[in-house]
């Protein structure tokens, strides 16, 4: 999981639009306290292990929770669509 961690941070570090938006503040399962807004946090909600005859496959599902106090849903569907980008079908080695 250390792996996983370490490559959805570097994924979302690299992306320059998602930085734009967020600022780095993309964090594994909690934010701190008194974080600035907007910020983004990602937890593994299942983990499902494949074997097949050749190999071992991992499937993962990773819910990511955007929060804002923006009243508007403008900025939360703006930083999704820079999380989908990054993020949809991405595979992992």
């Amino acid at each position: 999981m250390i792996a996983l961690s370490k490559g959805l941070y570097e994924r979302a570090m690299a992306d320059t639009v998602l930085q734009a938006l967020i600022g780095g503040r993309f964090f594994e399962v909690e934010a701190p306290q008194e974080t600035d807004l907007p910020y983004v946090v990602y937890s593994v909600i299942s983990n499902t292990n494949t074997p097949t005859f050749t190999e071992k496959m991992e499937s993962l599902r990773v819910q990511l929770s955007v929060v804002s106090r923006e009243s508007s849903s403008t900025q939360l569907k703006t930083i999704l669509a820079a999380l989908e980008a990054v993020f949809d079908e991405a595979k992992f080695t």
